[in-house]
């Protein structure tokens, strides 16, 4: 199911600098007290003193092509500051496997070239439909599964052999948007703007389901944690946002 909240451009003073969110269910942030760029949002207006708006484009459910169509398109005329990016797990069906390791879409996928090529597509996208001093940051997904993720269990109900191959699709994923983006920056022209990758899976190597303090929840949702299934909770959401403040203040 797609679905997303938008806040026009233009209910916005035209003093503040915007930040937009693109992607699918990562940046769109279901079940979250705070979507990520509301959470930047109070960062960087807390160390500035400016005036900071936050737009979502992101829809859950979308795949990489989705921001190309629809998502960029709307950034038209808005001028956005900052930009981030949290997609491309559903070009390779990866909420859906760690849900159901079993559905028949786990065992069919792209291939890392026509991936790593919609992915290119998407910055080109980005910079096509924006102008002026942007900057846009391309996030890795937070890592869900580890060491210390038990299964089967409440939390993870798949059987050991699906933990490892969802993990090893979680690295494809990330693996995917490193080369993806570093490929991109070395094209003729590109070096002009300014595109930064997130590391989330080095930065969340501690905080995976199972851990003392997950960024992310499994099957279950504790109270209070925020966010869905398999998905980034509220410390997660804070996490990326985080990240974020220091690379771009920095």
């Amino acid at each position: 199911m797609f679905f997303k909240t938008f806040i026009p451009f233009f209910a916005v003073g035209a003093s503040a600098q915007l930040i937009v969110g693109l992607g699918s269910s990562y940046a769109e942030g279901p079940g979250l007290d705070q979507r990520i760029g509301d959470l930047l949002r109070q960062k960087l207006a807390d160390n500035d003193g400016g005036e900071w708006s936050f737009t979502n484009h992101a829809v859950s459910g979308s795949v990489l092509p989705d921001i190309v169509e629809k998502q960029a398109p709307e950034l038209d005329g808005s001028n956005p500051r900052i930009a981030y990016i949290v997609s491309g797990g559903n070009d390779l069906s990866y909420a859906t496997c760690l849900n159901d390791p079993s559905n028949s879409a786990c065992q069919n996928s792209i291939s890392e070239d026509e991936w790593k090529q919609r992915y290119k597509d998407v910055l080109d996208s980005v910079i096509e439909h924006t102008s002026g001093d942007l900057t846009v940051f391309c996030v890795t997904y937070i890592r869900a599964l580890g060491a210390d993720t038990a299964c089967p269990s409440d939390d993870c109900p798949m059987q050991p052999d699906e933990k490892e191959a969802n993990d090893n699709l979680y690295n494809r994923v990330v693996d995917y948007t490193v080369r993806a983006v570093d490929e991109w920056k070395a094209a003729a022209d590109n070096e002009q703007h300014d595109v930064r990758l997130i590391p989330m899976r080095q930065h969340s190597e501690e905080h995976y389901v199972g851990t003392g303090e997950p960024w992310i929840n499994g099957a279950q949702v504790p109270d209070g944690a925020g966010g869905i299934t398999w998905h980034p909770n509220n410390a997660g959401a804070n996490a990326v946002a985080e990240f974020l403040f220091q690379s771009f203040t920095n």
